[in-house]
Order: structure tokens, then C-alpha cells, then sequence
């Protein structure tokens, strides 16, 4: 090919970077020119120019002269390209398996940073050595092995724990349950739009904070990389602190490691603990740092043996322990746990405290108990605290023994109001078939008193209701519901005691009177004179249940019993009977809400207002705590749900401070105001 403007150059492809050699001495070859346009079609080469001169005129040489051009170039280039083929030939494996090990590395990094799935990402590592990867892709390999063998370690803090654990505490993945409770308080992931209406508190003059505060998505997610922590007490001293073992994860937090890594530095070194950087503080506990972890104790073997753990996991600890596992069981995902040996721990505490120890060791029969643990956890209803002792089956522990009563069957709790601000039911006696001549008897001795209280009643129920009226004075209303094996013996008894000072005419005795409320005959006493003090009413429900108490409470437990709107309706007291189990032997439930609102009309002045205006806010807040009672196991539950909204907070202040004195909102450092922002960025 030639150019009329040049007499050597090149002929360019524009999108291919293609150069072809042309001379310009040569006439047109028709021929070669149609061959070399079939080239271009089927390669796809189009656009050619000439470098030197821009002309775009395409001419060619004759078939004779590039014939000659060829076989003078072909000899040498026949010998490089057989040269390059050889040592083509001869690296290209070596090429390829390189290529193919930086690939499985890569993948092995993927899966460990971002798909956080270890065990995947130590196939690919293992594949990449397999393929002969090079210097430096080994030392990355062996570096990120190093960090996954102490994840898969610390995967579980007790698999590095020493197994003689007199006690134990865990905090796991606290960040899941930060955004959990953040959510819940509607502190992340809501929305708001221009035109709604936001409340602005100052916090004094150079603060403010608004209901439509949120907790940045960046911060929950490097809270949630946090893997936790947990420390192991393997032994009490007199004097100084616990023996044992602590070890802090920062997980993938950057900032948390960065801290870590930073602070560590004012800190003594020391000489190396399994190869890992070692610092001393002041000369009495010695701190790690490992790929991943902080290690600290007072006992350098301790640390010596979590690094043994980390890189040996059949090496004994704590997790290995079937009686720890047993105590973790069913706090899988709880933020914080916590464990206590009973029996180790009284071992430890002999010495030091052995007339106590062995009071102890009669009176609970703590030899017989298992384990004693601890949790705190999140869920979608709230916040859920459970501390849980285990006996062994055999025990004879005479103090669980004193505490602990039958199961709740719901005779006495079916009869209390919905829309109670809070009630206690307690299980007391199995119901007895007590001899016939004794249940059918109308003459009281002093001796029913005491079977009574530890016989008849098989359980009762206390609530507390919104007062209809101040007629009772500083004191709610409120009602006492007993469900006995012998009705009309508790009925009878009752009336009896509270009869007596009006039978011995004295002038302050409660003063007794036959009543109808409902359509059910009642009795009621009344004391004289005396203000502030309720009067009370008993009255027989059915043939199970007797009620005592207001005459407002009395009349809403006989018409909730009629209508069927009892505790077991109320929907803000679900928790309760969710919690509630066969073992349940007593359990209290307060309406948070409801509870402000009657402490309002108790408190008169500011103090009232403000329990009003809070009320509104905690109006579906609930705490639950329910006992149960198994015959070698003790649980105590206590649930918190309907946690408040943030911004209802936030709003409801603010409308109680804007309805002050105007004086006093013009010279308070508080003072809140409310807009619309309608240009929010």
C-alpha cells in the first residue's frame, strides 16, 4: 500500500491501532487491492488514514515486489517468532498457575471481608498455595489465615476460656442490639417529609435537639462490626483483684482497633507472649496483642493458654464444659451473659469466709446447684432480662424451698379488670379436698387462720385501678382477689376478723353493713372519722373466688367478670401471658402509662402535670416479671415493651414547656420551639 504524499510511512486503523507498510513508487495493483478490501471487511478494519499525511487514498504494491519484501523479511522473523513460542511454551504454566492463584486469593479475601464466610474463604487460600502462588500472594495468604484461625477461635470466647471458670461474662455483637433498640425508639430508619411537623427542645442556650433526630446509619454500622468481649474469674483473692482472663475483640471495627492500637502505645512493652506484642501495667497485668484480639490477665500462663487455644481448638476450655454448655443453652443470641459456678465459687470462698460459707452450703444446699446464669437480650416486642438457677435433681435446698409456691392456674388473675394500672398474682397452696365435717363448718378456731393462709387459699390476685374519685384520698383503688379450695370458709373467716372491733362496740372499729353492687350481696366496712382511709367491700364472685377491696374496684371486677373484659383481654398486658409458663408461680405486670396517670391525680400541682404530660409518652410501656418455680429450676423474667418514640418524646416537652407562663419561657435557658420545616435539605 502507498501514500501519493509520502514515500515510506504507515497506513493507521483508528479503532483497532492497526499499521500496515506502504511505498509510494508503486503503480495501483487492482488486484491486491480488491484482496486486501476483502481483509478489511472480514476484519473489520475500516477507517484507514495516513499517519504522516492524513490522506486517506489507498494505493498498493505489485504482487512481485511484496513477494520479494517478504522472503527477505521471513527468515528472521521465522527465528524470533520460533523463539518466542518456545519460551512461550516452556512459562506459560507457570503463568497460568500464578495467574489462577492471585484469582483463588482474591476470592478467599472476598469471602472473608465482605461475605463473611471463613470457612469458604480458607478453601480458596488453601487452593491458592495449591497452585503454586508467589512469594508475596503466600505471605498475604498466611497473614489473613493468621486473622481467620483467631475468628474461628473467638467465634465462641469460651472455646479460648480456661475450663476451671469459677465465673463468667460475655458481651456478644453488641451493635445488633443498639440498632434493635434504636429501631424499637424509632431513632434509625424512619422517614420524614418536608411538610411534617418538627419540634426543636434547647437543651439550654447553646444546645437543641429535634424530634426528627437520628442515630447516623454510618455509626450503627460500625457499632454493629464490634464483635464483643467476655472475661473469665478463675479464682477469688483476699486482696487485690480476681484472677482470670480478659479478652476484648474490636471485630471489623476500624475505629475500635485504631483506638485500641493507638492507647496500647503509653503502655510498657514487655517481652513477647506467643510472638504477639506484650505490655505490662505496672508490673501486674500483662496485655496481648494479637492479630485480632486483646488479651489481658494478672497471670501470664492464662494468656500463654488462650494462644495454645486459639491454634488448637481441641484443647480443653471452657466450652467443652457439659455444665456451662448446659447453662448456655438458650441464650444464643443474647447481648450480655453471664455465668456463676456455685459450687466452685463456695470452694473458693471457704477459706476466707468459713463460718458463712458453710451456713450457706446447709441452708441452699449450694453443692446441689448446678449453675446460676444471666442474660440480657433484644427482641422486636423490647428489652428481656432472665436470671435462671439450676439444681440438681436430688437437691434439699431448704432456702428455695421457703420461696417457692404451686403454679398460678388463673382462678384468682381471670377475675381482674382490664385496663388495671398494674397487678401481683401469687400462687399459694395445691387445692386440698379438706374433710367434709371441717368444709362445711361455719365455727371458725383460732387454727383456720393459719390453714387459711397456708391451706385453703390456692392463690390470690392484687390490682390497682385508675381511681373513679378522690373519695379515697391519697390511697387508688384497688382490689384483692382469693381463689380457695373452701369459699365459704374463706368468706366467713374474712368477715369474721373484720367484724370484731364493731362486735366489741369499739367506737374506731370498722363499721359493717350489708351492700348490693352488680346484683351480688357484699359486705362492707367502713372506719369513722377517719379521712384518707379507704372503705373496704368483700364480696363473693362464684363458688372459687372472693374479692376485697374499693367499692369502684370490687364493682369493675364483678362487671369485667360479667362481660368478659378481664386481664386476659387487655392488649397491653399481651406480655404478661406470653411470658407466663406451666412453672409460673407468681408474676407482676405495671402499665407504665397508666401507673403516671394515677400518680398525677394522687400528686396535686407541677409535679402532677408533669407525670401527665409523660404519661402520653410511655402510654404503651409495660414491665412484666414473672417467677417460675419448677421443683430444681428457678427463672426470673423481667420483659420491658412498647419502649417510647424518640421524636413523642421530644414533642411532648416541648408542648409542656410552651404551655408555661410566658415569663418563664422568655428567661429559660430551655425554652423549646416548634416549626415546620418546609426546605429541609
Amino acid at each position: 500500500m502507498r501514500c501519493e504524499k509520502a514515500s515510506w510511512g504507515q497506513l493507521g486503523a483508528g479503532k483497532t491501532g492497526a499499521r500496515f507498510l506502504f511505498d509510494s513508487s508503486q503503480d495501483r495493483n487492482a488486484a491486491a487491492e480488491n484482496t486486501l478490501s476483502v481483509f478489511f471487511r472480514l476484519t473489520r478494519l475500516d477507517g484507514f488514514r495516513c499517519d504522516g499525511c492524513q490522506f486517506d487514498q489507498l494505493h498498493f504494491v505489485s504482487n512481485r515486489e511484496l513477494e520479494m519484501r517478504v522472503s527477505s523479511l521471513f527468515p528472521p522473523v521465522l527465528k524470533f517468532m520460533a523463539f518466542a513460542g518456545l519460551l512461550l511454551v516452556s512459562i506459560a504454566p507457570s503463568l497460568a498457575q500464578t495467574s489462577q492463584a492471585e484469582a483463588e486469593f482474591f476470592k478467599g479475601y472476598y469471602l472473608q471481608h465482605e461475605r463473611n464466610d471463613l470457612k469458604k474463604a480458607v478453601k480458596s487460600y488453601k487452593r491458592s498455595i495449591s497452585l503454586n502462588a508467589n512469594a508475596a500472594t503466600r505471605a498475604a495468604v498466611d497473614q489473613e489465615m493468621a486473622t481467620i484461625q483467631e475468628e474461628l477461635a473467638t467465634s465462641d470466647f469460651a472455646k479460648i476460656m480456661p475450663p476451671e471458670a469459677v465465673g463468667y461474662l460475655e458481651i456478644s455483637n453488641p451493635g445488633n442490639h443498639v440498632e434493635q433498640i434504636a429501631r424499637l425508639m424509632g431513632l434509625t430508619g424512619r422517614e420524614f417529609s418536608d411538610g411534617d411537623e418538627v419540634a426543636v427542645l434547647q437543651i439550654d442556650r447553646e444546645f437543641a435537639i429535634s424530634s426528627d433526630f437520628q442515630i447516623s446509619p454510618a455509626l450503627l454500622r460500625e457499632i454493629k462490626k464490634i464483635r464483643g468481649a467476655a472475661v473469665t474469674f478463675t479464682g477469688i483473692n483476699e486482696q487485690g483483684p480476681p484472677q482470670g482472663v480478659l479478652v476484648i475483640h474490636p471485630g471489623q471495627s476500624d475505629l475500635v482497633t485504631g483506638i485500641v492500637e493507638t492507647g496500647i502505645q503509653l503502655v510498657p512493652t514487655s517481652e513477647k507472649i506467643g510472638g504477639f506484642p506484650t505490655f505490662r501495667v505496672e508490673n501486674a497485668v500483662w496485655i496481648v496483642k494479637t492479630e485480632r484480639m486483646i488479651i489481658a490477665s494478672a497471670d501470664k500462663s492464662q494468656i500463654e493458654d488462650c494462644l495454645e487455644r486459639v491454634s488448637d481448638p481441641q484443647k480443653p476450655s471452657l466450652a467443652n464444659e457439659s455444665a456451662f454448655r448446659e447453662a448456655r443453652a438458650n441464650s444464643k443470641d443474647a447481648a450480655v451473659f453471664g455465668y456463676l459456678s456455685p459450687s466452685l465459687a463456695m470452694d473458693q470462698l471457704d477459706s476466707q469466709m468459713k463460718r458463712e460459707i458453710a451456713m450457706a452450703r446447709m441452708i441452699l444446699d449450694l453443692d446441689h446447684v448446678n449453675h446460676v446464669t444471666a442474660t440480657l437480650t433484644s427482641s422486636e416486642e423490647g428489652l428481656l432480662t432472665k436470671v435462671e438457677v439450676d439444681f440438681a435433681e436430688d437437691h434439699n435446698s431448704f432456702g428455695y424451698g421457703l420461696v417457692r409456691t404451686v403454679p398460678l392456674s388463673g382462678k384468682a388473675l381471670a377475675h381482674v379488670p382490664a385496663g388495671s394500672v398494674a397487678v401481683v398474682g401469687m400462687g399459694l397452696n395445691p387445692k386440698m379436698m379438706m374433710a367434709a365435717e371441717v368444709a362445711g363448718s361455719r365455727h371458725l378456731t383460732a387454727l383456720d387462720i393459719g390453714r387459711e393462709i397456708f391451706a385453703n387459699i390456692e392463690e390470690v390476685g392484687m390490682f390497682v385501678m385508675p381511681s373513679s374519685s378522690m373519695s379515697n384520698g391519697p390511697v387508688p383503688d384497688f382490689g384483692l382477689v382469693v381463689a380457695s379450695s373452701d369459699i365459704e370458709k374463706s368468706q366467713s373467716l374474712w368477715n369474721t376478723l373484720l367484724s370484731i372491733p364493731s362486735k366489741m362496740n369499739m367506737e374506731d372499729g370498722p363499721q359493717a353493713k350489708e351492700v348490693e353492687i352488680e346484683g351480688i350481696k357484699a359486705h362492707h366496712y367502713s372506719i369513722p372519722g377517719e379521712e384518707g382511709v379507704p372503705q373496704i367491700v368483700i364480696a363473693r364472685l362464684n363458688d372459687q373466688a372472693l374479692i376485697a377491696g374499693t367499692e369502684s374496684a370490687v364493682r369493675s371486677a364483678i362487671v369485667a367478670g360479667k362481660s368478659g373484659k378481664t386481664l386476659a383481654k387487655d392488649a397491653k398486658a399481651k406480655a404478661l401471658w406470653n411470658a407466663k409458663s406451666k412453672h409460673t408461680a407468681k408474676a407482676a405486670f405495671v402499665h407504665v402509662g397508666r401507673a403516671l396517670r394515677l400518680a398525677a391525680q394522687l400528686e396535686r400541682g407541677r409535679g402532677g402535670q408533669e407525670m401527665q404530660f409523660i404519661s402520653q409518652v410511655v402510654d404503651d410501656l409495660t414491665v412484666t416479671l414473672v417467677l417460675d418455680e419448677a421443683p430444681a429450676n428457678f427463672q426470673a423474667k423481667l420483659n420491658a415493651t412498647g419502649l417510647p418514640l424518640f421524636e413523642d418524646v421530644i414533642k411532648t416537652l416541648a408542648k409542656f414547656d410552651r404551655q408555661r407562663s410566658p415569663s418563664q419561657q422568655a428567661i429559660s435557658a430551655s425554652e423549646t420551639v416548634i416549626e415546620v420545616r418546609a426546605d429541609r435539605e
